[in-house]
């Protein structure tokens, strides 16, 4: 299920209010949701979303897909 863009945008601006250092895109690749966050070393690195059901809420599981 592909969740609307206006929801994206919503939750992208809530996180930025809140000081997340990360925010919900589609995988160029795949297609996929996906967390892009930025990591404590400041690299952006992918993960999968719990907004699309691929991880539990908190949890930070690396996004595979074949570019990745």
């Amino acid at each position: 299920m592909k969740i609307k863009n206006k929801y994206i945008k919503t939750a992208n601006y809530i996180s930025w209010a809140g000081n997340s250092k990360g925010y919900l895109k589609y995988c160029f690749y795949c297609a996929n949701l996906i967390y892009l966050h930025c990591d404590c070393d400041g690299v952006w690195r992918p993960y999968e979303s719990w907004v699309a059901g691929n991880a539990k809420y908190g949890e930070f599981i690396r996004h595979n897909c074949s570019y990745w």
